[in-house]
């Protein structure tokens, strides 16, 4: 099936499978909840704050310091096809890392 993807749904809040649909413009509507989403939504994720954030500590030897909610970063990494770990930390944050399997880099981010 050439026009269907993994994507992320913001309404099932995880990578799932979406077809391509041309409803008032083209977009990806989730096979699992039927949720549409416009073709932009991806692109936006991939350059948010969050994902920048995410690229630019990847590699780092030091942890980064970022503004922002996690679910951002949740969505961030499932645009940019990352793997992530977070846990609360102890100053009503959360520390956060994202990762490609294929490489050796980590982004290490407390929120």
């Amino acid at each position: 099936m050439g026009n269907s993807k993994i994507l992320y749904c913001r309404n099932c809040a995880s990578q799932t499978n979406h077809r391509k649909i041309l409803k008032y413009d083209w977009g990806y509507t989730c096979a699992r909840c039927g949720t549409w989403q416009h073709q932009s939504v991806l692109l936006e994720l991939q350059q948010s704050y969050a994902a920048k954030s995410i690229l630019d500590a990847m590699g780092d030897e030091y942890v980064s310091y970022c503004d922002g909610e996690l679910e951002e970063f949740i969505e961030a990494s499932h645009a940019l096809n990352l793997e992530f770990d977070y846990q609360e930390n102890g100053d009503g944050g959360y520390d956060f890392m994202a990762w490609n399997p294929s490489e050796e880099k980590i982004a290490r981010i407390v929120l």
